[in-house]
């Protein structure tokens, strides 16, 4: 698989094990949470020679599915680097994706099918994965790394859609 609009200068393409300390990077640099960063579930966006953007589908142990780990350099941002990163991943999928992010961010995830839901109706992984996120990010606060974000848990079912 490999995804490029016409006149894009990046490409998007299922990651191989060269890019694993990229996508450690990647995922680093944004402080996300580095759970499941095993290059096999990860989709990269390549640009000038190098990794500019990383994503994943991560399988939970209960069989759940997230969409994770989203990361676009900042120089690539709003370029669609991302959304075709999302697309990629999605093409394949039928079955619920789950996604935590932002409050703020959650809007944007509404074009690829995602609905917000409650925190009771995700499956006990992902219910994990935002208490997880929530403590380090608190933790974070007191040693002033970051500030806790408010997270929302939303839900993709059925049928690949298109942005």
């Amino acid at each position: 698989m490999t995804i490029s609009p016409a006149d894009a200068n990046w490409l998007v393409r299922a990651a191989g094990p060269d890019d694993q300390s990229a996508i450690h990077a990647l995922v680093r640099s944004e402080r996300l949470f580095p759970y499941g960063l095993g290059w096999r579930t990860f989709v990269v966006a390549e640009a000038e020679g190098g990794i500019v953007g990383a994503a994943q589908i991560r399988n939970h142990h209960d069989g759940s599915r997230e969409l994770g780990s989203l990361v676009v350099t900042p120089g690539w941002r709003n370029r669609g680097v991302a959304e075709a990163m999302i697309g990629a991943l999605l093409a394949g999928e039928i079955g619920p994706v789950h996604l935590v992010t932002a409050a703020e961010r959650a809007k944007r995830f509404t074009r690829f099918g995602f609905e917000k839901i409650r925190l009771s109706q995700a499956p006990g992984a992902l219910r994990r994965h935002f208490w997880l996120g929530q403590i380090g990010g608190g933790l974070s606060s007191l040693f002033n790394l970051r500030r806790p974000r408010s997270m929302a848990v939303m839900r993709r079912d059925g049928e690949a859609s298109s942005p």
